[in-house]
């Protein structure tokens, strides 16, 4: 009699399992060749997320192996790099713009160029809808305000931005977005007609001090996270807090070089956290602020990460001392 083979369990069971092992890429290299059933599971753990940013050789294996298997570059949806040291050289920057094109799924993207040139023509001929889009190469807003403009699923941007060039982006642009990081140009681009909740205000060298920020007033009070301060002065923060009405978590970085900024906070730097958890009548827009963190330049701390939750989706984007960020969604 011959003998019944045993039923074989979809390949779809399996995907809640390996989903587990995002981070493992070895068990994510075994799977996928381990038998045909699980090849396709596997590789879609696999493939995901490419965010082993520090290694050439590695995006330049991941790379080709994308564009010889057009299926595998539609599995990548979220992509990290920042090892571009030499403007259009190597075979990593072909590489990287003919990826990018293939990456059609692509959700996140984390882009930063250290070669002193507007980067942004990598993004020419790529038809990717962005849920994040982290971009640390700098003078590259008129590559930019061509395609972000067309990124209509866009929850959360860092960017840097010139001030003279915020009209670039249209005011309609981008309706989704709600978290920002970025100096003031990006501030001055993209905080305005949006209803964005969360902002993190690092300022450049070139930002002005004294601007006024009352033409934002609208979007500002209606943060609920807000981080302020970075390497470089920044602006009192007494020219702001009044419109920081619905602040829940507050960072200031850099706070011991702006003790000025709270008159009654006279003592010592400890006395500014004392202050700001428990004598609010000073600051009455910020009665809802549930928590503080905040550091010197150059310190580590925790990362603040900040959710957003809707109807369709669940995003967060955080950031840290030493200037990094992170965008995910799921």
């Amino acid at each position: 009699m011959p003998s019944i083979p045993d039923p074989l369990l979809p390949a779809e069971l399996f995907r809640p399992i390996i989903q587990y092992l995002a981070d493992d890429r070895q068990t994510l290299c075994a799977i996928s060749v381990t038998c045909r059933m699980l090849q396709q599971e596997g590789q879609r753990g696999l493939y995901k997320k490419m965010t082993h940013s520090m290694n050439v050789d590695i995006h330049i294996k991941f790379l080709g192996t994308i564009l010889e298997n057009n299926r595998l570059a539609l599995l990548v949806e979220e992509y990290c790099q920042d090892t571009v040291v030499h403007y259009r050289r190597g075979i990593l920057w072909d590489y990287l713009c003919r990826g990018l094109r293939a990456m059609v799924n692509l959700k996140i993207l984390h882009f930063r160029a250290f070669g002193g040139q507007p980067a942004s023509e990598i993004l020419t001929g790529c038809t990717f809808q962005l849920k994040g889009l982290s971009w640390g190469s700098h003078s590259d807003e008129n590559g930019l305000s061509d395609f972000i403009p067309h990124q209509h699923d866009l929850e959360g941007l860092n960017v840097e931005w010139d001030e003279e060039k915020h009209q670039l982006i249209p005011p309609t642009s981008c309706p989704r977005l709600k978290v920002l990081r970025g100096n003031r140009g990006a501030l001055e681009a993209f905080l305005a007609n949006r209803r964005i909740i969360s902002v993190a205000w690092i300022p450049q060298l070139e930002d002005s001090l004294n601007r006024s920020v009352e033409h934002l007033s609208s979007e500002l009070s209606r943060l609920r996270f807000f981080a302020f301060g970075g390497y470089f002065d920044r602006p009192s923060l007494n020219s702001i807090y009044t419109y920081l009405h619905s602040v829940e978590v507050l960072e200031l970085v850099g706070i011991r070089d702006r003790v000025r900024d709270l008159s009654q906070a006279r003592e010592s730097f400890q006395a500014e956290l004392v202050y700001l958890h428990r004598s609010y009548p000073f600051f009455p827009s910020w009665k809802n602020c549930a928590s503080l963190s905040s550091r010197v330049r150059g310190e580590t701390s925790r990362p603040l990460s900040h959710p957003i939750s809707d109807q369709t989706s669940s995003a967060t984007f955080s950031w840290g001392a030493n200037g990094c960020s992170k965008f995910t969604y799921s």
